[in-house]
């Protein structure tokens, strides 16, 4: 399953001084950076902020392949912003730039927050700023099973394709809306599984105790340095 999980989600070195910053920080930052890229009106702090992340995110081990895939759908996104911006308005560049600008800066915080932090730093993370149980829950299952039905999509894929499922664009469609419909199926089957097993095994919903490690003071003077330079950055 490890291959799989490499489709959808890059480590980046286990060595990088970011992964051993603590996760809760880590948020902290990236909710903060978020609101000031998403509130600010020029164009300077987005491109700092793109810049920023792609060089941590080369330095921290992620190939410019990886890096630029996760930016296909974003990127189709805001250039189709910037074209209907730039045809709807006398003077929409400069606005669709800012907005486009936004997009991409938006996008590279969270990439390289994914990058350089495990799933369940994350995890912890949301558990300890008080996010509703249900919403842990329903995440933790869905990292942990999307795994098995990306598997499962992929043999099915092989054996339509193995019996020419794709050689036309009809047979195509036609062997895409099958694959999508056994996805279904298999997500309602897991689904009913996994509630059955966890009641036979005594779970009754209520939250599991944590134990969080303590903050660190270099860790904490170091995220405050961060925020202050980019409060600065931001207001320049």
């Amino acid at each position: 399953m490890s291959e799989y999980k490499e489709i959808i989600y890059s480590y980046s070195k286990k060595d990088h001084f970011l992964r051993k910053v603590d996760g809760r920080l880590k948020i902290i930052v990236l909710v903060f950076s978020l609101i000031m890229v998403l509130c600010g009106g020029g164009i300077v702090f987005p491109l700092f902020i793109t810049g920023v992340c792609l060089l941590m995110s080369l330095h921290a081990g992620v190939t410019l392949k990886r890096y630029l895939l996760r930016f296909s759908e974003p990127l189709f996104i805001g250039l189709v912003i910037l074209i209907i911006k730039f045809l709807s308005q006398p003077n929409g560049v400069n606005e669709g730039m800012r907005i486009f600008l936004r997009i991409v800066a938006s996008v590279s915080l969270v990439n390289l927050f994914t990058f350089t932090t495990d799933f369940t730093d994350i995890i912890e993370g949301l558990s300890w700023f008080r996010l509703p149980k249900t919403f842990i829950d329903v995440l933790l299952f869905a990292w942990r099973y999307v795994f098995v039905l990306l598997e499962e999509a992929f043999v099915i894929y092989n054996a339509q394709k193995n019996r020419l499922g794709y050689i036309s664009i009809k047979r195509g469609l036609n062997s895409f809306g099958i694959l999508t419909g056994s996805l279904v199926i298999k997500a309602f089957e897991h689904a009913d599984n996994i509630a059955l097993s966890m009641m036979q095994r005594g779970y009754d919903g209520k939250p599991v105790s944590m134990r969080y490690r303590v903050f660190k003071k270099g860790e904490l003077i170091g995220t405050l340095l961060v925020v202050l330079i980019m409060v600065l950055l931001w207001r320049a």
